[in-house]
């Protein structure tokens, strides 16, 4: 493959124009909606673990997360698409198990929990190239900065009931985020032992 061909963020486009098909062509709370949607009343419904995270109840929820898609997907992907797979997969699988194992909410849809981890993510994708041993980021505290922010705001929406900068047609869902944000932390740190490692095993 081309090297600007394999920089091009295709993995993240290709997000975005499913969870735009799925918001033009699939009506809201809809029979085909709900079938997409996580529903604790059908677990069994392996396809909508992944569709969740691709749909959305109105335009301010669908325009807000496209546009962090977008910018976490192209920080990501510029560097390392692999990690950006792991990132998505490892927010999706953890959401959807947080889903099933609480009781606040009935339905779920979104992908603002996912980008929550692909921010942890695109932070690492951010810091110093060199692999140190000190720490992840070390000499990045403006990174550490953003990602105490977002922990900050995710607590702080957890206990105020209600999103912080935007208004979506569902209720904000904060603990979903927090999820996120520990899924992103764990591949990140997964992701580090391993370059540690590969780096220290090179003669």
């Amino acid at each position: 493959m081309p090297p600007l061909v394999s920089k091009l963020p295709w993995l993240s486009t290709a997000v975005i124009l499913l969870c735009l098909v799925n918001y033009l062509f699939i009506p809201f709370n809809s029979e085909a909606f709900l079938s997409l949607a996580l529903d604790q009343s059908r677990p069994w419904n392996a396809v909508a673990w992944m569709s969740a995270h691709l749909t959305h109840s109105d335009g301010n929820h669908l325009l807000w997360n496209l546009a962090a898609m977008a910018v976490l997907g192209f920080i990501i992907e510029s560097q390392q698409r692999l990690l950006l797979a792991l990132g998505f997969a490892a927010s999706v699988v953890a959401i959807d198990v947080w889903f099933f194992n609480q009781a606040q909410f009935q339905v779920y849809v979104g992908l603002s929990g996912v980008l929550n981890g692909l921010l942890v993510v695109a932070l690492y994708s951010l810091r110093s190239p060199q692999v140190s041993s000190v720490g992840i980021w070390r000499g990045n505290e403006m990174l550490w900065l953003v990602l105490v922010l977002a922990v900050a705001k995710s607590v702080y929406e957890l206990y105020a009931g209600d999103a912080l900068f935007s208004n979506t047609r569902w209720q904000s869902t904060p603990s979903f985020h927090l999820v996120g944000l520990a899924a992103g932390a764990v591949v990140v740190s997964v992701w580090h032992r391993f370059k540690t490692w590969r780096h220290a095993a090179t003669p």
